[in-house]
Formats: structure tokens, C-alpha cells, sequence
């Protein structure tokens, strides 16, 4: 049987019979048909995250996060379901793509907080997916409640406004109008950001 007549389930069973004849080959075919796909969704993805340093690294990180999609590929193929449907499999490959992606950009980048600046925080959600404003915004939540001190008097609270104002761009005017912080002054506003921004360094 020639390559390129593999079904798409033939091609998922030949590519995780580890003992199989015909797993090199279908695996051959699997890169022929998708790799392209993947790189592109890799790409788009990586695109999203509208960093300087990204930006100067891509060809790195774009070869770093292939890499790791193909072993999440490579482990996770046995238990795609639709393997009667292209359309739904193209989906499945998209969602390892973005997923990985943004595991390995949040993992670098969290390592390296340091050389982000908080002035980057309105680029980063510039002509975002839903998925990856989501995935974005979780990110700076979860490193913000890491880095600010564990004293800090309202934690949560503070981090909402400071997003508030940085991320969604509210002005200190209009979060003081809001049934949860008005009971707060402009000025109290712009204490919190500022001691923020002393306190983190990495957007």
C-alpha cells in the first residue's frame, strides 16, 4: 500500500503501532501531510504573543516549540477519537499547537521575567484569539501572585485593578465608579498600580 493512500485512521494506527511494519512510513506520510500545518499554527500562535525579545528569538522558539508538539503529537495520537474526520483532526493538531505553544512561551518567559518590560502589556493582547487572551491573562496572574510580596494587604483585589488599569486600559476615573473600588480615591488607584510596577518587571 502506498503512502499517500493512508486513510487518516490507517495513518493514526500505523503511527502508534510502536512494533509495526509500517510505522516509519506512516510517520513519513504524517510529516509530509501536516508538518506545514504545524508550523503554521505554531507560528500564528507564537505571533500572538507581540514580545520584542520574541521577536529577535523566533526562528529558536519557533524550532524549540515544533519540537515539542511533535512529542506531545507522538504521545497523544492513540487517543484522538474522530479518526474519520480531517476537519475534526486539523482542529485536534491546532489546539496541541496552541496549548504547547503557550506552555513553552509562558515556561521561558518565567524564567526570564527580568528583560520584559511593563510597557509591553498593551502589545500582548493586540489582535489575540480569545484563547491566547485568556491563556495571556492567566499568565500575568499566576506570575504576578508569584512575584508581589506575600504580606501584601488585599492581593487579589490589588492585581484586579492593577490589570484593570494596564491590561484593559480603564482610567483610575472609572475604576473608582465601580461598585467594588468605590469606595477607593484616584489617588489610592495610582498607588496601587505604581507599587506594582516597582514590585514586578516582567510585562
Amino acid at each position: 500500500m502506498p503512502a499517500s493512500s493512508f486513510t487518516l485512521k490507517q495513518l493514526i494506527t500505523y503511527c502508534t503501532d510502536i512494533d509495526g511494519s509500517k510505522r516509519e512510513l506512516a510517520w513519513r506520510e504524517f510529516f509530509r501531510r501536516y508538518k506545514k500545518l504545524i508550523f503554521y499554527f505554531i507560528e500564528r500562535s507564537c505571533n500572538q504573543w507581540s514580545l520584542s525579545r520574541l521577536q529577535l528569538q523566533k526562528r529558536d522558539v519557533l524550532d524549540d516549540v515544533l519540537s515539542e508538539v511533535l512529542i506531545m503529537i507522538n504521545k497523544n495520537l492513540a487517543d484522538f477519537k474522530n479518526q474519520d474526520s480531517e476537519k475534526k483532526f486539523i482542529a485536534w493538531l491546532q489546539v496541541v499547537c496552541n496549548r504547547t505553544c503557550s506552555i513553552y512561551l509562558k515556561r521561558v518567559f518565567k524564567n526570564n521575567i527580568s528583560e520584559v518590560d511593563i510597557l509591553d502589556i498593551p502589545l500582548l493582547k493586540k489582535g489575540h484569539e480569545d484563547i491566547i487572551m485568556w491563556e495571556l491573562h492567566e499568565f500575568m496572574v499566576e506570575t504576578l501572585r508569584s512575584e508581589l510580596p506575600n504580606s501584601t494587604k488585599n492581593l487579589e483585589r490589588d492585581i484586579n485593578i492593577f490589570l484593570l488599569n494596564v491590561w484593559f486600559g480603564f482610567p483610575t476615573e472609572q475604576i473608582t465608579e465601580h461598585p467594588c473600588y468605590n469606595h477607593l480615591t484616584h489617588d489610592s488607584i495610582k498607588s496601587i498600580v505604581t507599587r506594582i510596577k516597582k514590585n514586578v518587571s516582567f510585562l
